[in-house]
């Protein structure tokens, strides 16, 4: 806790006029206030020096936020897009008056960015929609741009641990609103998926919608991801913390997260925290041995607990119990599925199927190197057996059928990171590190999973906020003049 200093006070301020001005034109106060909050604890946890810290914590906290913080009377303009320039203006300028930042960015990691935006460009050669590659080299130029931002930022352990403070105190939040929407069966005044079938749902089926928690994320879905991201930081906080008020209260909100994420009805988010557990048991072993087992054992019945009754908390309980027997034991069907459940209706057969379509599609078309950016949507939409759904549902899936062969080496990339944050962990004595690195590294590994979850990992601003934290963080790690940090 570092406190708030004049600048800051007065960055505060400037946020609150343009906050209280947007909230007056588009007439939402409650977002604006939890934005403000975040914003203000962000200061006051990293003790933020001057203007250019200040814009950067507020764009991370922005890139949580994502679309229900958006520029009065224009839904698609983010104030994530305004930061994000801003910010990388400031970055721009802080390079060139000091370019000895540029000798501390890990330039393997982030020359992959490079790589792969060329060929995302290269794509538009290729790609049989024009306009669709060009929306999505935009996207990917802003993305890893955020990257690049959040990278150049975080050149010392301090800055990185600052970035963890500002994005763990916004999961916390997450976390708290989560579970007083399933309480409460009220959501937050945010657009929500359902909002344009609101005519077709029966009374008893927006009863039960409503009860899912979802925050200030599109559905239900993209905040379980989240949580699912999130929920290795509090395990290994949990297990690391010295303290016992550090163990209850991280226990305490690895419980809450839970519990939101299994009223969320994610399949593919709980599948996600399963591998995560497993990932979390392995690590636990290697570094305590069986006494170190305890921890996941505790862990694993409190959550086998909460799966069993966290529908009690919400308010017409056996409506929202049925609903998730029904949802949850269709996860086995997964496995049961085949070729005669291509094109069908219902959540598992679409998602089977734009694989399907896209691994066909490469294979059979020859498309060796993918459709292009953006170009696997037009592929669904050009097969028309998805029943309208044409985001494609997970990493792999999207990777594979925009870039072709160049999934090979995202695969190794993804590979690259997870070695480096086990070889940190491993060797790193200090607690601290080592608790961060395995976080991260269990983080991903359930996100390969997990990924599945969101509509379109593209555009799902805590997936790149994940991998920017994990290349910062390796960075920090590799620098000769480390400090040591302690919490």
């Amino acid at each position: 806790m570092y406190g708030l200093n004049k600048r800051s006070g007065i960055y505060i301020a400037i946020v609150f006029v343009v906050l209280l001005g947007s909230s007056i034109i588009n007439g939402n106060y409650i977002i604006s206030a939890l934005f403000f909050i975040s914003v203000v604890a962000a200061a006051f946890l990293t003790g933020a020096e001057d203007f250019y810290d200040n814009i950067y914590y507020t764009l991370l906290v922005a890139s949580i936020f994502e679309y229900t913080l958006y520029f009065p009377s224009h839904e698609k303009l983010y104030f994530f897009h305004i930061l994000l320039v801003i910010c990388a203006i400031l970055t721009a300028l802080k390079l060139i008056k000091n370019r000895y930042i540029l000798k501390k960015l890990n330039k393997k990691l982030l020359g992959f960015y490079l790589l792969w935006f060329v060929y995302i460009c290269l794509s538009f050669v290729w790609a049989e929609s024009k306009s669709l590659n060009i929306k999505y080299i935009i996207i990917y130029a802003m993305m890893i741009l955020f990257v690049f931002i959040v990278a150049a930022f975080n050149t010392s352990r301090e800055n990185f641990y600052n970035s963890l403070k500002v994005v763990g105190f916004v999961l916390l939040l997450t976390i708290i609103i989560g579970i007083i929407e399933a309480i409460t069966g009220t959501q937050l005044p945010v657009k929500h998926y359902y909002d344009s079938i609101l005519y077709k749902l029966t009374t008893k089926e927006l009863l039960v919608l409503r009860s899912r928690p979802v925050v200030f994320f599109f559905n239900a879905n993209d905040y379980a991801t989240f949580l699912s991201m999130g929920i290795p930081f509090l395990l290994f906080l949990l297990y690391f913390s010295k303290s016992i008020k550090g163990k209850v209260f991280y226990g305490t909100f690895t419980l809450l997260g839970f519990t939101a994420l299994v009223l969320t009805n994610s399949r593919a988010c709980m599948l996600s925290i399963a591998l995560t557990m497993i990932a979390f048991t392995v690590i636990l072993f290697k570094e305590g041995k069986i006494k170190a087992l305890i921890y996941p054992l505790i862990i694993v019945v409190a959550f086998a607990g909460v799966y069993r009754y966290s529908y009690l908390l919400v308010s017409h309980s056996s409506d929202y119990e049925q609903k998730m027997i029904e949802k949850m034991g269709k996860i086995g069907d997964i496995a049961k599925m085949n070729k005669s459940d291509i094109g069908e209706e219902g959540s598992e057969n679409v998602r089977a199927t734009i694989i399907y379509d896209i691994v066909t599609g490469i294979v059979k078309e020859r498309k060796v190197l993918g459709f292009g950016a953006g170009n696997s949507i037009q592929h669904l939409m050009d097969v028309k057996n998805t029943h309208g759904i044409y985001s494609v549902h997970g990493l792999a899936t999207e990777i594979f059928g925009d870039f072709g062969i160049f999934v090979i080496l995202y695969g190794l990339f993804y590979l690259y990171i997870l070695y480096n944050l086990f070889k940190i962990g491993n060797k790193n004595t200090n607690n601290m590190d080592k608790c961060i690195a395995y976080a991260l590294l269990s983080s991903l590994i359930g996100f390969m999973i997990g990924s599945f979850s969101p509509s379109s990992v593209t555009y799902f601003l805590p997936n790149w906020l994940l991998f920017a934290l994990s290349v910062s963080f390796i960075q920090t790690n590799n620098l000769k003049d480390k400090m040591r940090y302690e919490y």
